[in-house]
């Protein structure tokens, strides 16, 4: 019978430029795959290690919100390229 895969746990520093590379706090990060931000915080120090089934959710959830915020800016970029409405 084949071996489950086990995957490595992501680095402390994986964790913390992940997280910085998006923008968040801690403690938005931490909510984001509901721990607290007490935990987070021990990810990113190495006191514990973060799942990496749990990491792979940090990364989903995180690039979710980076195409929000990417479709708002260029939202935005099309109201102000197109000036203020003309008024008749």
């Amino acid at each position: 019978m084949p071996r489950p895969l086990r995957y490595p746990p992501p680095m402390p520093e994986e964790i913390a430029t992940a997280r910085a590379a998006v923008g968040i706090s801690r403690a938005m990060a931490a909510e984001l795959i509901m721990v607290t931000a007490e935990t987070w915080s021990k990810y990113e120090r190495g006191q514990h290690y973060m799942p990496a089934g749990l990491f792979e959710l940090f990364q989903l959830k995180a690039r979710v919100i980076i195409e929000r915020v990417e479709e708002h800016q260029a939202k935005r970029a099309a109201v102000l390229a197109a000036g203020p409405p003309q008024r008749g």
